[in-house]
Parts: structure tokens; C-alpha cells; sequence
């Protein structure tokens, strides 16, 4: 498993700082994306796209700041035959300085890519 270098964007906006982390993964490869170096932040949702339909699992955990002791899988995102998965809390999800979230995506086959996104909103 691979860790995709992330892009960081941000822009202002009335309620708060929107952030957005993304990259693409290499083919036939399992990566992970994450919202490294984030300060106090609520979770807007998450997406994966692939080049091509698969089936397989994404997951969304919390890394915790604390210790590995406190992460926590917040969900898992079953693609079956999809090109397309997105995750958005049905609560509103706070994480603190420290923590961070970890988008996790197996790999999708030789020739299959994935665009991977976390959206945030700084606090």
C-alpha cells in the first residue's frame, strides 16, 4: 500500500475555510489519501472515482493525534460494479488538531486508476 502525495486547496467561504485534499493513485495499486496537517476541522464527505466500474471496498477511518489506540473506522464503502463511491456523515463529525482522515482504496485492476477525494471545512 501506497500513500498518494496529496494536493491541498483551500478557499474562503461564509461559514468557515473549505479544504480539500486529493490525488490519484497508481494503477493496480492499493493507496491511501490523507488530510495531513489539518487544523480543528468537521468532515464534509469523501469520493473515489475510478477510470473503470469495480468492485471492491474503500474505507474512511479517523487517525487519531493521540494514539493509534483511538482511530477508528468511521466507514466502509462497498463499490459493486461502481465508478463512483462518496461518503458524508449523517452527523456533524469534528476532528481536533492532530487527528486526520484516511481514505483507503484497494487495488482496481491493471490498467484501473482512482481520483480520491476529502473535503473539509477548518474550524
Amino acid at each position: 500500500m501506497a500513500a498518494i502525495t496529496a494536493t491541498k486547496t483551500a478557499e474562503n467561504h461564509k461559514k468557515g475555510r473549505l479544504v480539500r485534499f486529493y490525488g490519484t493513485s497508481t494503477a493496480n495499486q492499493s493507496d491511501t489519501l490523507s488530510t495531513d496537517g489539518l487544523r480543528a476541522g468537521r468532515l464534509i464527505c469523501c469520493t473515489v472515482a475510478w477510470t473503470s466500474a469495480v468492485t471492491k471496498n474503500v474505507t474512511v477511518q479517523l487517525i487519531s493525534g493521540i494514539s493509534a489506540g483511538y482511530n477508528a473506522l468511521l466507514t466502509t464503502m462497498a463499490a459493486s460494479a461502481a465508478v463512483t463511491v462518496s461518503y458524508t456523515p449523517t452527523v456533524e463529525f469534528v476532528i481536533a488538531t492532530g487527528d486526520k482522515i484516511m481514505l483507503t482504496n484497494d487495488a482496481g485492476g491493471s490498467a484501473i486508476t482512482a481520483a480520491m477525494t476529502i473535503y473539509l471545512e477548518e474550524l
